[in-house]
């Protein structure tokens, strides 16, 4: 079989499955005592609702295309310096006293680590 005859009979097998589902869903609600007239309404409102889920998904799709920045062939971001492990707590630390009791501090050149930077290089 050709490639043209292979797709029309697929989406011919498609469309009879398609069928078959609406026909099944068509006898499930009206054995459950619904009227066709109030089927069809639930489906035309079902329609209309994929449609425009769809429209919003299409256009916040776009927004983030536009919004994310333009995509280079050459990575401009270099890694960040390498930092000490002591920088981290004491930032944390610093953010827990006031700013009085920091100022005072820097001022005074004392600090409450009990260690320096030189003690983690010793080996």
């Amino acid at each position: 079989m050709r490639r043209m005859e292979l797709t029309r009979m697929m989406k011919r097998i498609l469309m009879m499955w398609m069928k078959k589902k609406v026909v099944m869903r068509m006898k499930k609600q009206t054995r459950m005592g619904k009227s066709k007239m109030a089927m069809q309404r639930n489906d035309l409102q079902r329609r209309r609702r994929m449609k425009w889920i769809q429209r919003d998904r299409r256009q916040k799709t776009a927004l983030q295309l536009e919004s994310s920045p333009p995509i280079s062939p050459v990575p401009s971001i270099s890694p960040p310096p390498f930092q000490p492990v002591l920088a981290l707590p004491v930032s944390l630390w610093l953010h827990t006293i006031s700013d009085e009791e920091r100022l005072e501090m820097l001022s005074n050149g004392k600090t409450a680590v009990p260690f320096s930077l030189k003690d983690l290089t010793r080996p």
